[in-house]
């Protein structure tokens, strides 16, 4: 099988998504439950409902931002149709990471937002935690990072928003227990790391808190015991839809657990996106593999730990290859957390290794073994559990752990570790392991390169416009049983159509190249994925890509307003054409033929959602994206 991305992570080509087990207080771990691949390894889609993340995007520096995709696996995706009202997306701004910048235009129509109309399960619950990653560049009124209503006290689930120049506001249902973080104020062109808790369980005194970093800002008090579920959209950048108050800066990373989180989880998610973005902790800095003195192990950071026997987290994986758990003496204030060097997941490397190893990955991963006032600790044994999910065959006896365990960076002085444990879904333990220790590195080896070569499979996926066609081209290193692909296509990166089938090699060790260029483009943004499927009828999806193609045309149209309730005129630049109308599928829905150069189009009994409207003159094509709203 060629390897192919479960969802989107460009920093490396492989971000696994598995469903193992979770920790249960008399240390057993069914293998069949969900893992912690949430932020740092803490949560699943179950409990964190909303993760946009800008590395979770797949744009190019200065590209407009008209969808940003939810990575909690809820799809809780948020979209911008309105061009005048897209983000934009910048690379590298935040340590290396991207971020979306939302601009400082007050003008109705004009100002950056991004909304969801439908929101799954986002309140509804008596908990609520939100972490967000931010960089404002103007001060103002309502500086809103996320929110959650129709209007002010129309249902109202929160928001979270600076207002008053430099204070971070907090809505938890409605305005009356409104709170500010004054006189502590958060000042422009600084990276931000903050957070807000809401426990409807607690003391009508203690239900809110904010967090700058692990320091806690204020405790407020909320009457409201529970977020009832609203009937109100998701919105990232305004108060609400039709308000023109702009955020006015750059956002890194938002996340949204239905639930209070315990202090260890809350430790864990801030060490993670500290190493990410480089804010320091001012307290509880429990990882320090991030520090450039110690190499920069910045990504994919993750954790376990133990704050006491009523806050604990005891599995984690998060987006990475290595899971975590059951930690044999792990005592309160203890963390064990790891991170890597963002080198290649694949056994690239053929020197620096044991005597009887012959590759290990290139991709070398470090651990901080620390307690929350930063002395080193001794968790005790632990599983360390590796995801190789489509990396080719595998050997389970030519797997081996390699640790660097009198820390002088290499690994070829080091006594290789075996006896891993094939659990199946090509998911492999090492159990009991000992040698990992505060600072020290690990990554893994085969001893059997040319059986277990641990390759990456899919090398590249992306898509261009080229004569007004879509030109779609991929590479694989390696194929396995592969008995074909299929190229699928959506205009709202949600519902997907199948494009075409193309036969893949079956068995191959050489590098293929393939390119696809029968599709004809539609003007704007659409989205691609690659699905592969073995001759058994296994099959994986590849990360999804997004082509946007610009056509020259004499031929234009205007339709306006956008979005409306489905009733839409339409000018075009000509007299007479055809008006087709398309799902977010691609699925013809309507059809008329027009003789003037103005007109109306009613679908207001269509379903709300993305439509793609398109004129055909009998020459030219073109095309407009439309929302029915309601």
């Amino acid at each position: 099988m060629a390897n192919f991305n479960r969802t989107i992570d460009p920093h490396h080509i492989n971000f696994w998504t598995l469903w193992l087990g979770i920790f249960c207080l008399g240390f057993c771990m069914p293998i069949g439950s969900p893992a912690q691949t949430g932020p740092g390894g803490v949560g699943n889609a179950t409990n964190n409902v909303l993760w946009l993340r800008a590395d979770g995007s797949n744009y190019a520096d200065g590209d407009q931002v008209s969808i940003w995709l939810d990575q909690s696996g809820n799809g809780n995706h948020v979209e911008q149709p309105n061009a005048a009202q897209q983000p934009i997306f910048y690379s590298g701004l935040m340590n290396g990471y991207p971020v979306i910048e939302f601009d400082n235009n007050f003008t109705a129509g004009q100002n950056d937002f991004l909304r969801n109309l439908n929101p799954f399960n986002l309140d509804g619950t008596p908990g609520l935690t939100i972490f967000t990653v931010t960089r404002r560049n103007a001060l103002g009124d309502a500086r809103v990072i996320i929110s959650k209503r129709v209007n002010v006290d129309d249902n109202a689930s929160y928001m979270v928003f600076f207002f008053n120049s430099n204070f971070l506001n907090v809505d938890i249902v409605n305005l009356d227990n409104r709170f500010t973080t004054g006189p502590t104020g958060f000042s422009n062109g600084a990276n931000w790391l903050l957070s807000v808790r809401y426990d409807g369980t607690s003391p009508i005194g203690q239900r809110s808190r904010v967090y700058n970093g692990e320091n806690l800002v204020i405790t407020w008090t909320e009457n409201a015991t529970s977020i009832p579920t609203n009937n109100s959209p998701l919105v990232i950048g305004a108060t609400h839809i039709g308000n023109n108050r702009p955020f006015g800066g750059n956002m890194a990373e938002i996340i949204q657990y239905r639930t209070a989180v315990n202090v260890a989880e809350r430790i864990i998610v801030n060490n993670y996106l500290s190493a990410k973005y480089n804010i320091v902790l001012g307290i509880n800095d429990v990882y320090v593999m991030d520090d450039p003195a110690n190499g920069n192990y910045d990504h994919e950071v993750a954790g376990i730990g133990r704050f006491d026997v009523s806050n604990m987290h005891l599995d984690a994986q998060g987006t990475g290859l290595v899971r975590i758990l059951n930690a044999s003496n792990l005592g309160d204030n203890e963390f064990l957390m790891w991170g890597h060097d963002n080198g290649i997941a694949q056994a690239t490397e053929f020197i620096d290794v044991p005597g009887i190893v012959e590759a290990r990955f290139n991709r070398v991963w470090r651990v901080s073994e620390r307690s929350t006032a930063g002395a080193a600790v001794d968790v005790g044994a632990i599983d360390l559990r590796v995801d190789l999910n489509g990396l080719g065959a595998i050997d389970v006896d030519d797997l081996v752990l390699l640790v660097d365990t009198d820390n002088d960076g290499a690994f070829q002085d080091e006594t290789a570790i075996s006896g891993a444990i094939d659990l199946g879904g090509d998911i492999y333990q090492f159990t009991g392991v000992t040698a990992l220790a505060d600072t020290r590195r690990f990554t893994f080896g085969t001893t059997d390169a040319a059986f277990t070569p641990l390759p990456v499979d899919l090398i590249t996926w992306e898509g261009s416009c080229e004569d007004g066609k879509t030109v779609l081209k991929w590479v694989t290193a390696q194929e396995k049983e592969n008995d074909f692909f299929t190229i699928e296509r959506s205009l709202d990166a949600k519902n997907w159509v199948e494009v075409v089938k193309i036969d893949g090699a079956g068995n191959s060790e050489v590098q293929l190249e393939y390119e696809f260029k029968g599709l004809e483009s539609i003007p704007g943004t659409t989205y691609f994925r690659l699905k592969q499927t073995d001759f058994d009828g296994t099959f994986a999806y590849s990360k999804i890509i997004r082509v946007t193609c610009q056509e020259e045309s004499k031929f234009s149209l205007t339709v306006y307003p956008n979005p409306s309730n489905g009733i839409f005129k339409i000018n075009l630049s000509q007299a007479g054409a055809e008006i087709s109308i398309f799902d977010s599928t691609g699925k013809p829905v309507f059809h008329q033929q027009v003789q003037t150069q103005e007109t109306f189009i009613d679908i207001s009994d269509f379903p709300s959602g993305i439509y793609f409207l398109q004129a055909w003159n009998g020459r030219e094509v073109v095309g407009k994206k439309v929302v029915v709203e309601r």
